[in-house]
């Protein structure tokens, strides 16, 4: 389909390469953060915090601007986190389970399980044992072993930022064989993702820097050196309905304390 064929939601996205196009000249990843959720509250269990009515609105409207602009994903690797797999459904995907993906896993995030956390090594592994049950149901073997997770700093997020900077050295050729890389994950770990393939070191936490929900950020790599092309943001119009946006640049500047 044309680009004068589409609806204005879908207008601004650029000429966009075919698939035999994107296998045979770079490899690209779009790292995903999850849609608009409820609110991390003490008294919720994270890892269950649920996708909002808007947030599965938005989402489906990136699934057919995905599909209009027939973009298709090799793989996608998606965070245990509910809010994460909810947003692959709503996407219309299916994923494979990745503990590197997680929610920044500190007392006043992935941690939370709705009561009062007294000793953070136990929560860590409350949290990781759940993890775990996901993995073995899926059967893949993952980038980040869940015995690898770490408990993190609520404020410096260094453990988080160190795991995103694993998983993306651990990405191969193999993860890009079918075409794009999907990666669903989180504000923190999305961010330290994005800045990990552009710079190639372990990245410091900048909160003024982290993705929006709900948007995607499409990286290529072309002679080794990874770029970002571009994101895709739904953003909600003045008639109520959501048009997909596609901007230049990573889709960074959300509000850091929801994560």
């Amino acid at each position: 389909m044309a680009l004068s064929d589409v609806s204005p939601s879908h207008a601004m996205w650029p000429c966009v390469e075919s698939l035999a196009e994107q296998r045979s000249r770079h490899r690209c990843v779009y790292v995903v953060r999850h849609g608009i959720k409820e609110e991390n509250v003490v008294q919720k269990d994270n890892l269950e915090l649920e996708l909002l009515p808007e947030g599965l609105e938005a989402l489906a409207e990136m699934s057919e601007f995905f599909h209009v602009h027939n973009i298709k994903f090799g793989l996608v690797l998606c965070s245990p986190f509910l809010r994460c797999r909810q947003t692959v459904a709503a996407l219309g995907l299916k994923a494979v389970v990745e503990p590197g993906l997680s929610e920044v896993l500190g007392v006043s995030h992935g941690l939370r399980d709705g009561t009062p956390i007294t000793d953070v090594t136990s929560a860590l592994s409350a949290v990781a044992q759940r993890i775990q049950s996901q993995v073995e149901a899926s059967d893949a073997t993952p980038l980040i072993a869940v015995k690898e997770l770490q408990v993190d700093e609520d404020l410096s997020f260094e453990s988080s930022m160190a795991r995103a900077y694993q998983l993306a050295q651990r990405l191969s050729d193999e993860h890009f064989a079918n075409g794009p890389l999907m990666l669903v994950t989180h504000g923190g770990v999305g961010f330290g993702l994005i800045e990990t393939l552009l710079t190639g070191q372990i990245p410091v936490w900048d909160r003024n820097r982290m993705p929006e929900m709900g948007s995607a950020t499409q990286l290529q790599e072309v002679g080794g050196q990874w770029r970002v092309i571009g994101n895709v943001l739904p953003e909600q119009s003045c008639t109520g309905g959501w048009v997909v946006r596609w901007t230049r640049g990573a889709a960074i500047g959300a509000d850091h304390t929801k994560l």
